[in-house]
C-alpha cells in the first residue's frame, strides 16, 4: 500500500507537505507547482486514501446517507449523479437506501439516524414526516431535494414547484381546456395550478394526490369519474405520463385528440413515446450538484439556504385543443 512517506520521497518534499496537498489545506504553505507535483506523483503511484484513518483523525466517517424514492426515474438518477460526483471529489462515500411509501420513509430515516454518517440528503419525501427530519437534522446536517418542506432549518434544493404547476396549467388553459386533473403531492405545484386557473373564468384544477389514486391506471379511473369531466391532465412525472398515454389508448381514447397529457421532469422517455410528450423540464444534475455543495457547506459549519431553480415548458405532441 502506498503511504504518505512514499509520495513525499518521490516528490522530494516532507510528509506534512503531502498531507496539505492531498487534503487541500495549507493553501499558503505550498506553491501551486509543488501542490500539483505532489498530486501528480500520488496519481502515478495509484495512492488510495485511508478513509478509516482520515475519519479517526478528523472525527468524521466521511459517509453521507442518501434516501431515494425511486431508482427507475431518470430524473432522480440524474440528480443522484450530480450529487455523487461532488461528494466523491470531496472525499465522501454515500450509503443509499430507497422507499416507496411514507411508512418505509419513516423507517429508513430511523435506520439512518442510528448509522455513523456525517450528513444526509433526502430526495422527495413526505411533509407529514417533517418531525423525523427535524430530529435527524438536530444530530447531523440534512439537505432535501425536490421537495419543499417549508422548514427554515433544513435547506431544500429544488425547481420551483409553483412555477412548474403554473406553466403546465397555463399551457392547457391557453389551448382552451377548462377542467384539468392534476396528479401531484407537492403543495407548491398544486398552488401554481390553482393560481393559473384563477386567471381564466370557469377554469378548474382538480387536484388528486397519489394517496387518492396511485399509478397511471388508477389516476385515469379517477379522471374518468371526476366531477366536471376533465379534458386534460398533468401527470405526476414523465414516466406516469407515458403510461397514461398507453392506458388512455387501451380505454378507446386518443391523445391528444380526446385528452391532453402533460408530464413533469423532462426525461428522455418524453421524446420516445408517441405522441411525444409535452412536459415541464427541470434541470436534474444541477440540483444534485447544488445539494452536495449545500451539504458540504453545512458540514463545514457554514450557513446554507434553500435554493430554487426555474423550470421551463417544452411543448410537443401530447397536448392540443379540447374535443368539441
Amino acid at each position: 500500500m502506498v503511504t504518505l512517506g512514499d509520495i513525499a520521497k518521490a516528490s522530494g518534499v516532507g510528509i506534512s507537505a503531502v498531507s496539505y496537498a492531498l487534503n487541500n489545506t495549507g493553501q499558503k504553505k505550498l506553491s501551486k507547482a509543488t501542490r500539483e507535483r505532489i498530486l501528480r506523483v500520488a496519481s502515478e503511484l495509484n495512492y488510495v486514501p485511508n478513509i478509516a484513518g482520515r475519519a479517526l483523525a478528523k472525527g468524521r466517517t466521511f459517509q453521507v446517507g442518501v434516501l431515494l424514492m425511486d431508482w427507475t426515474s431518470e430524473f432522480l438518477f440524474g440528480i443522484f449523479a450530480g450529487l455523487d460526483s461532488v461528494l466523491e471529489q470531496a472525499g465522501y462515500s454515500v450509503i443509499v437506501s430507497r422507499y416507496s411509501n411514507i411508512a418505509q420513509f419513516r423507517e429508513r430515516l430511523r435506520v439512518f439516524a442510528n448509522k455513523q454518517i456525517d450528513g444526509m440528503v433526502v430526495f422527495h419525501g413526505y411533509v407529514d414526516a417533517l418531525d423525523l427530519l427535524r430530529e435527524l437534522n438536530a444530530r447531523i446536517p440534512v439537505v432535501t431535494v425536490a421537495m419543499d418542506y417549508g422548514s427554515d432549518e433544513i435547506p431544500s434544493i429544488l425547481c420551483s414547484g409553483e412555477r412548474g404547476g403554473w406553466l403546465a396549467m397555463r399551457h392547457l388553459l391557453d389551448l382552451g381546456h377548462r377542467c384539468v386533473a392534476v396528479h401531484h403531492n407537492d403543495a407548491g405545484f398544486a398552488q401554481g395550478c390553482l393560481r393559473a386557473a384563477a386567471d381564466y373564468p370557469g377554469a378548474e384544477a382538480l387536484i388528486c394526490t397519489t394517496d387518492q389514486a396511485s399509478g397511471a391506471v388508477n389516476f385515469w379511473k379517477w379522471c374518468r369519474n371526476a366531477p366536471g369531466r376533465p379534458t386534460a391532465c398533468i401527470a405526476y412525472g414523465d414516466i406516469e405520463a407515458a403510461q397514461l398515454i398507453s392506458v388512455i389508448g387501451d380505454d378507446g381514447f386518443s391523445v391528444p385528440k380526446d385528452f391532453s397529457v402533460v408530464g413533469i421532469d423532462g426525461e428522455k422517455i418524453g421524446e420516445i413515446v408517441r405522441p411525444m410528450l409535452t412536459t415541464i423540464y427541470q434541470p436534474c444534475e444541477e440540483q444534485g450538484v447544488m445539494a452536495a455543495n449545500a451539504l458540504l457547506r453545512r458540514l463545514r459549519g457554514e450557513e446554507s439556504a434553500s435554493l430554487f431553480l426555474q423550470p421551463r415548458l417544452v411543448v410537443r405532441q401530447s397536448t392540443a385543443v379540447p374535443p368539441a
